[in-house]
């Protein structure tokens, strides 16, 4: 993965290098690296899959919380 792929990616979650790193479960240095230098070939299958699995988790939260909004509204009416 490149580094602009890499930073493409993070900024396209609305995640900092720092936050990406938690993310993909790496130290801050590495994700920085990441950014700086792209990703191993090695680790990208793996890094995508991490990414790919935090958007999954936002999009369900916010998925939740817009059906439970929903429900709210139907009931006060």
């Amino acid at each position: 993965m490149t580094p602009d792929t890499y930073r493409a990616a993070i900024a396209a979650l609305n995640l900092s290098q720092r936050a990406a790193a938690r993310v993909i479960g790496v130290n801050e240095r590495t994700s920085r690296t990441y950014a700086a230098h792209g990703v191993p070939e090695k680790h990208s299958a793996w890094v995508r899959d991490k990414l790919a699995a935090y958007q999954t988790s936002q999009w369900a939260e916010t998925f939740s919380l817009m059906t439970k909004a929903s429900k709210q509204e139907g009931e006060d009416q």
